[in-house]
Parts: C-alpha cells; structure tokens; sequence
C-alpha cells in the first residue's frame, strides 16, 4: 500500500509506523525488494 497509495495511510499515524516497522525486518525487506512487481 505504501508504494501504490501511502496516503490512505496518513490519517493512521499508528498503522504507518507499523508497516514502516515490518518492511524495516531483513528477511521481509528483501523479499520487497527481490519480488516481482504485480498490480496487486
């Protein structure tokens, strides 16, 4: 959702710092980063 519409996610300052937080974790950071891109 972050890279598709972050601002659907401005108005909840809680659930942003937490998917911040998740994508931060090395195994799931790499595995955005090395995934193929989909329209999903």
């Amino acid at each position: 959702m972050l890279d598709k519409a972050p601002e659907k996610l401005e108005p909840y300052p809680t659930v942003l710092a937490h998917v911040q937080k998740v994508r931060e974790i090395p195994s799931i950071k790499n595995w955005i980063e090395t995934s193929p891109q989909t329209q999903f």
